[in-house]
């Protein structure tokens, strides 16, 4: 990887640790060569304490700022400028580490980049909820099936991880995200590994959503599984809209994206949600999955397995598929929670990527598999009440241990017959014996 590069990433968030001037980095990149490089503190990751001691340079914050605007851009560094402590010195060092080794680019795929967007997110907030699971984002990203020049919009994209297996696919990627810290940290690590092709918007969708009506051809998603609407906050109508009807809640907003992921899609839209959704039995919740059922546009769900957004949370979550160009009105229905699709032998519960495209193309081709997966009309799904359980309509023959204990029990019977048959005979016999006597 060239130095520039280099110097960037060493540049663009070395942010200052508490009771530590600012290092002048134009100064310090113009005179790399002058440092002594077999001092006992020289340290090839630049830390900021030791290039304190090995190199006496004047303390010039304007510098940073100035440097910053340069490589990165102005809105970068107005950030940099007015919170500096973003991302403390600690995770910039480890995520040096991970992104180049003597100055050569470690990430070689974009499953690397996924892991290092986790590894910055946790270390930099250990409690924090956990963003969206790797192998989630692979089996999402799939059943997407995302088609070159398509456009594809995250609507609540946190470090942009959903998007990362849609950028080489086209050049109409576009993010949003309220958090200004998750924004900041999808342009800065965009940016050092030259994704140029994605619009970042750090806006409210719920107020001001980048697309409205059906204007993007797909959606990749997975929104707050908790959102409350603030008593200032003024929701747009499309989104609170459902059928003709305005729906107005402050506990259930998260519904609100789902509504509008499922209006301004063209073709196809993949997104997470609380499995909550497919049972509850609000009035915005019925309101939502009538909606989708009798226009049509509910392509599947699945049902994926508690834990799988661990070690922080438990919670239990499905997978909706909304697909504008299906033919019948079938919604197809598939529970992986306790499948062999799923590995819960390791730390965290996972999706198995040597299963991923067995259980993609199970998806794909609506395959009915006994105890797993169904076709569900739409008439079924009316008269049960708009539940989308999909247990609810899986059928379940018995296993086959209890069929060999019928066949057992029936071959049972069988014997005891006969032997009563026989018994029978036997006595005849002696009743007739009895009677020669």
């Amino acid at each position: 990887m060239e130095r520039e590069k280099i110097e960037q990433i060493r540049a663009f968030i070395k942010i200052i640790p508490e009771n530590l001037d600012f290092v002048n980095i134009t100064l310090l990149l113009e005179n790399l060569d002058q440092i002594d490089k077999n001092h006992e503190f020289f340290n090839p990751l630049f830390e900021l304490k030791t290039l304190s001691l090995v190199y006496d340079v004047s303390v010039a914050k304007e510098d940073l700022i100035r440097y910053t605007d340069l490589t990165l851009g102005k809105e970068i560094a107005d950030y940099f400028e007015s919170n500096l402590r973003i991302v403390s010195e600690k995770v910039i060092q480890r995520v040096i580490k991970e992104v180049y080794n003597d100055g050569n680019l470690l990430i070689k795929n974009i499953d690397d980049y996924s892991d290092l967007c986790k590894l910055v997110a946790e270390y930099e907030r250990p409690k924090a909820e956990s963003g969206t699971p790797k192998s989630l984002n692979l089996l999402m990203s799939h059943l997407l099936d995302l088609k070159e020049n398509e456009s594809i919009y995250d609507c609540a994209s946190g470090n942009g991880s959903s998007l990362l297996y849609a950028i080489k696919k086209t050049n109409n990627v576009y993010s949003q995200e309220i958090n200004y810290e998750s924004y900041i940290r999808q342009i800065l690590i965009f940016k050092l590994l030259d994704f140029k092709n994605v619009t970042i918007v750090n806006e409210n969708t719920l107020t001001n959503p980048i697309f409205i009506n059906e204007s993007v051809d797909k959606i990749i998603c997975n929104p707050p599984f908790v959102q409350r609407i603030m008593d200032n906050m003024e929701i747009n109508d499309c989104i609170t809209s459902i059928s003709g009807e305005q729906y107005k809640t402050n506990r259930e907003a998260d519904i609100y994206f789902y509504n509008l992921i499922s209006k301004i899609v063209k073709k196809k839209a993949v997104f997470v949600a609380p499995s909550g959704l497919s049972f509850k039995q609000t009035k915005i919740a019925v309101a939502y999955k009538k909606w989708l059922v009798d226009n049509k546009y509910l392509d599947t769900v699945v049902q994926l397995p508690s834990g799988l957004f661990g070690p922080n949370t438990n919670v239990s979550t499905v997978l909706f598929v909304i697909n504008k160009e299906k033919i019948n009105e079938d919604v197809y229905m598939i529970d992986i929670s306790e499948s062999d699709f799923i590995n819960k032998e390791r730390v965290f519960t996972e999706i198995k990527e040597d299963k991923m495209n067995e259980l993609v193309s199970m998806i794909q081709n609506k395959k009915e598999v006994n105890g797993l997966s169904v076709c569900v009309s739409s008439k079924t799904i009316e008269e049960a009440e708009w539940d989308l359980i999909p247990k609810r309509f899986i059928p379940f023959e018995e296993l086959s241990e209890n069929k060999d204990l019928d066949c057992l029990l029936d071959e049972r019977k069988r014997i005891l017959d006969q032997l009563k048959i026989q018994i029978d005979k036997v006595n005849e016999c002696l009743v007739k014996v009895q009677s020669l006597k």
